[in-house]
């Protein structure tokens, strides 16, 4: 924080306030796995539902700087001095820069990371970044929040795909998706499934030869270009229309 007194002017919230904040951390924690996932575009796919101005803007500033934290901050800061907020309008916004600003420190250039990125987990800095906002009172439930969705994390449901039309692959028997998955490079499934649901990831990856090696190469998958997600997106469509026809 550079400027302690217009932070300090504007956080004064009612208990009230602060407990609906609660869901913001909720969404951050979420929000991180969301884009290991699928990748730092779908933060714009994410941003055109989201009905918090203030989270859709800064979703939408993630796909172009993602890699570069502190331009991020930079922006975000601008966001949160032109809106004039206070009160429980204010915790929010703050509570969304600040994570969104670890999430890309935490996750995005590898080599921007310092030993303290490398020693611990995201829940345990997600906590500590927004413990001087909420409060000693209040760091309880933070953690208490941050520690469910971990939780819920061990036991993920299922998602539907960012683009539509990649559920209807679902309806694939196994050997037109043996057949789909055979004649496609590993880096076009890789970008297509960035978009996605788990579900049809999940379908996808069990027609490989070498299902490890494929679930290898999409952790590994980060950062892609919108171009060539479009791309993936066209080619395993078109060859899912060749596979119904060859099998």
């Amino acid at each position: 924080m550079e400027n302690m007194e217009y932070y300090t002017q504007r956080l004064q919230c009612s208990e009230e306030e602060k407990a609906a904040c609660l869901e913001t951390v909720a969404k951050l924690y979420r929000l991180r796995w969301y884009l290991r996932e699928n990748g730092a575009l779908a933060a714009g796919v994410l941003a055109e539902g989201e009905a918090d101005p203030f989270f859709r803007a800064c979703l939408m500033e993630i796909g172009d700087v993602f890699l570069h934290p502190e331009e991020l901050e930079r922006r975000y800061m601008q966001y949160l001095m032109a809106g004039d907020y206070r009160g429980g309008a204010f915790l929010n916004a703050v509570l969304i820069s600040e994570g969104l600003v670890l999430l890309a420190r935490y996750d995005g250039e590898t080599d921007a990371r310092d030993e303290i990125f490398c020693s611990k987990d995201w829940g345990e800095l997600l906590g500590e970044t927004l413990r001087g906002y909420f409060g000693a009172g209040y760091m309880e439930q933070v953690m208490e929040v941050i520690r469910r969705e971990e939780q819920a994390r061990e036991n993920p449901k299922e998602y539907s795909s960012l683009l539509p039309e990649f559920d209807d692959l679902l309806e694939l028997t196994p050997g037109q998706r043996d057949w789909l998955v055979r004649h496609v490079s590993s880096r076009t499934l890789c970008y297509a499934m960035k978009l996605g649901g788990s579900a049809v990831s999940k379908f996808l990856m069990e027609g490989a030869e070498d299902r490890e090696a494929l679930e290898r190469d999409f952790a590994a998958t980060t950062n892609v270009r919108e171009m060539d997600v479009e791309a993936a997106r066209r080619t395993i469509l078109i060859k899912a229309e060749e596979a119904k026809k060859c099998m």
